[in-house]
């Protein structure tokens, strides 16, 4: 009860909207996109690279609708309340990538450039909100074009050598890629190459959405709500 009426005081000293819709809301998305979100929560499964050294991702949701309207507000306008209801689709996807083995959760490394204009970092940011610490053993070893637009075979060669560990990894724990969205799984498969490059070790991937470029098998009694059991190697 205390909770609600200092919400309601704060939407009306504070306007807040959606970070899904703009429609006028309390705290994160509103009623509707809410229970849109719920409905888009389907952990799939789909293999990025060639069959004789596939990588496996798990992913929570398709890339559409409020899924997709949230990524972009977190990315691109600055909304950083829409990393929490995201980290709700990611939590199922983690919890069954790992199965309660330690792994070192590991983001795509960001342009510098990017990093400075909105002040944050989107996976890193999701992955914390879902429960998690993000290690960052790689880095940016050449500059790449912005993915959004390239085709399948431009994304896979814009990243070709585009990432570098910082250190040797021989040593490290099994390492769980993670991503905000799987695409042509470009990002994927480079961060990927530069961990088994420094000698690192990849479990699997995960990411919050794939888009809905072949079918995904939908995992049955998964579900966004479900409580998560990780244990995460931190180091």
């Amino acid at each position: 009860m205390l909770r609600d009426s200092l919400l309601d005081a704060l939407a009306v000293l504070l306007p807040v909207d959606c970070p899904a819709c703009g429609s006028p809301a309390r705290a994160g998305p509103c009623g509707g996109c809410r229970a849109e979100l719920a409905e888009a929560g389907r952990p799939g499964r789909r293999t990025l690279g060639p069959a004789e050294h596939s990588l496996g991702v798990v992913t929570g949701a398709a890339y559409s609708g409020v899924v997709r309207r949230l990524v972009l507000a977190l990315k691109d306008e600055g909304r950083v309340g829409a990393a929490p209801p995201l980290a709700v689709l990611l939590r199922p996807a983690l919890r069954l990538a790992l199965r309660e083995e330690p792994a070192v959760l590991v983001g795509p490394p960001g342009s510098y450039g990017r990093r400075l204009r909105r002040g944050y970092d989107p996976v890193d940011l999701i992955v914390r909100a879902a429960g998690g610490r993000p290690a960052r053993p790689l880095r940016r070893a050449r500059h790449s074009l912005d993915q959004v637009g390239l085709g399948r075979s431009d994304r896979l060669g814009n990243l070709d050598g585009a990432f570098r560990a910082r250190r040797p990894l021989v040593d490290s724990p099994p390492i769980l890629l993670v991503d905000d969205v799987v695409t042509s799984g470009a990002t994927l498969l480079e961060m990927r190459r530069a961990v088994e490059a420094a000698g690192g070790r990849v479990r699997g991937a995960v990411a919050v959405a794939g888009t809905p470029l072949r079918a995904e098998a939908g995992l049955p009694g998964d579900s966004p709500r479900s409580p998560m059991i990780l244990r995460m190697n931190t180091r």
